[in-house]
């Protein structure tokens, strides 16, 4: 009996060329690319078509479909800012709106305050002149005059400061002027004597530039004569006094008359 080993000796070796026919039949099998058939030539570019077709519908749904969810954000977007801004004008309107509702209360406030103050005025006076209505005649009237005596008093106090304060405001303006002429004046007679030294200073034989000097200093003597006098016009017309205690007592008497005067006109 033969062996097992041998036995597949014998199959490994029948096997091989088996397999090689097996080869070679299916290669006889597969046509090449010279004998295929023209119908599966048309099959195979209507499988290409319908592929590309497929990709650009896909392509075009896509598109669409980044088209339609890009314009839906933009809306979206849209309608955010419109709200934000419709918001910002509600508020500004609103605050708007209580500004003028706040100045029409005060102004509202303020004219009820005049008006009660205005009322409350009224209500006082006619109740002084109540008072005054019932009260006798001799007393009402030394009040009255003493009232009057206080005004006046008041009145004359207040117009002798302001006098007195005009008068003070051109004494130190006058003086000013005057320490000012004074001033001008020193140096005028510095300027005159360093002139005299001058000439004095020199020879004979200058006889002619000393006479013209001296003509020179006459001119300034003559000068310095016409300003002086002319400053002394103005002392005399621009001089400042108190006026003296009767034309005071005639201005008192001229405020008497006419705050009685006005007395008189507001009983009537």
């Amino acid at each position: 009996m033969e062996t097992t080993q041998t036995i597949l000796d014998k199959n490994a070796a029948c096997r091989q060329p088996l397999k090689q026919q097996i080869n070679l039949i299916n290669e006889s099998q597969i046509p090449t690319t010279k004998e295929e058939k023209p119908e599966m030539i048309i099959n195979r570019k209507k499988t290409l078509e319908n592929k590309n077709m497929n990709v650009k519908q896909a392509a075009i749904i896509i598109q669409s479909n980044w088209r339609g969810y890009s314009d839906r954000m933009k809306i979206k977007r849209m309608n955010e800012s419109i709200g934000i801004l419709q918001r910002h004008f509600r508020e500004r309107q609103l605050k708007k709106l209580e500004n003028e509702q706040q100045i029409q209360l005060e102004k509202e406030s303020q004219i009820m305050i005049t008006k009660n103050r205005h009322k409350r005025y009224c209500e006082k006076l006619e109740t002084v002149i109540k008072l005054w209505s019932s009260l006798p005649g001799c007393l009402v009237e030394n009040e009255w005059n003493k009232e009057r005596e206080l005004a006046a008093i008041s009145i004359q106090r207040y117009y002798r400061g302001y006098y007195v304060r005009k008068y003070l405001k051109n004494q130190r303006d006058y003086l000013k002027r005057d320490k000012a002429a004074r001033i001008i004046q020193l140096n005028f007679r510095k300027y005159l004597s360093r002139i005299e030294c001058a000439s004095s200073g020199k020879g004979v034989s200058n006889i002619d530039s000393i006479e013209n000097n001296l003509i020179n200093n006459k001119k300034l003597e003559i000068t310095m004569k016409k300003v002086l006098k002319e400053h002394q016009k103005w002392c005399e017309t621009h001089q400042q006094s108190m006026r003296p205690i009767n034309q005071l007592e005639d201005v008192h008497k001229e405020t008497q008359v006419k705050i009685d005067q006005y007395r008189r006109n507001y009983r009537v």
